[in-house]
């Protein structure tokens, strides 16, 4: 039996992949995550059920994938007598691979853990050190840019064989934790990297407005590269200012027209991305406004959603590319 659920296991592993459809965190990114929890104790151990403490310590190796080192310790005594001789200690060392999918901020995830377990039966000097394997589900939620809660089962089996006691464990524990995130980047949508915070400040009055430049063949969009905006808002970012002031000045040189288009990427529905493109469209518009450019130069100023990308969504430097900004002269 114990055979054929670690079977079944490994070849969920294999298989789920190709279910996914993107890629919630990029490569590179590190992230710390303790946990608490509940154990139950396999049958065998005759025993109780009892608490779990642990400790995770991941990298994305590569998109969608993550490799955890941890360490977790558990009870399995409830409800049994202090000093009785069912009073197990379990001490695991490992890791585990995960792949993670992506639904807006919610992050399902799969795995197998693997390493080692020292189990110690109170009371009689008895302990042993076994290999440990199985299979774990889990769920992410988005926070910020840089926490998410999650939410964990795992099911993992432990040999034991002391001498006196051959045998092994199926055991599964429940917990909760908070995964916080640093270096790399978050691949979410709307997601990006910790930016130095934008000056707030009065916009500048039309006549401090930089010399306008001589006229110059403009192409027909102009894609504002480095316009970007903070996690789930339509407020500029502090390294998009020097981007849009350029802009002014060529909006400025020229006797032109533009419209003001917003985009994003496919992750997330099509209603809120509508959305979120429309405002970020709108924050520009205004930022152009503010810093002189005439409200006849700006003929329009629309959101397109996802319905308009410039590359794939299946990888994310493809959605980083569709997640823009445009000036589409007209």
């Amino acid at each position: 039996m114990k055979k054929t659920l670690l079977g079944i296991a490994l070849a969920a592993l294999v298989a789920v992949p190709m279910l996914a459809s993107a890629a919630p965190r990029d490569q590179g990114q590190w992230y710390l995550a303790p946990k608490i929890g509940y154990g139950w104790s396999d049958g065998d151990r005759l025993s109780g059920n009892g608490p779990f403490l642990g400790l995770g310590w991941g990298y994305f190796f590569k998109e969608n994938w993550a490799i955890e080192a941890e360490a977790g310790y558990h009870r399995f005594d409830d409800k049994i007598g202090d000093g009785q001789p069912a009073e197990w200690r379990q001490l695991s060392v490992g890791g585990s691979v995960r792949y993670l999918l992506d639904y807006d901020y919610a992050h399902p995830y799969f795995g197998m853990a693997f390493g080692a377990g020292r189990n110690e039966l109170r009371s009689t000097g008895v302990d042993d050190w076994g290999y440990q394997i199985g299979p774990i589900l889990g769920f992410e939620w988005d926070v910020n840019d840089s926490g998410a809660f999650r939410f964990e089962v795992g099911h993992k089996y432990t040999d034991y064989n002391d001498g006196a006691i051959d045998s092994g464990f199926w055991d599964t524990t429940v917990s909760l934790g908070y995964s916080f995130y640093f270096g790399g980047g978050i691949d979410s949508p709307m997601r990006a990297a910790d930016p130095p915070p934008m000056p707030e400040s009065d916009p500048a009055p039309v006549a401090d407005v930089p010399a306008a430049d001589p006229p110059r063949d403009l192409p027909v969009s102009i894609t504002l590269n480095g316009v970007n905006f903070d996690f789930d808002k339509c407020t500029l970012r502090g390294d998009a200012i020097a981007i849009l002031d350029e802009a002014v000045r060529v909006l400025n040189g020229n006797d032109i027209e533009v419209e003001v288009a917003g985009h994003t990427d496919a992750v997330g529905s099509d209603a809120y991305n509508q959305t979120l493109s429309e405002c970020r469209a709108k924050v520009v518009g205004e930022y152009l406004n503010g810093q002189g450019v005439a409200n006849a130069k700006i003929s329009a100023v629309n959101g397109y959603g996802e319905a308009r990308p410039i590359d794939t969504n299946d990888t994310a430097e493809g959605r980083a590319r569709n997640r823009r900004t445009e000036l589409n002269v007209q």
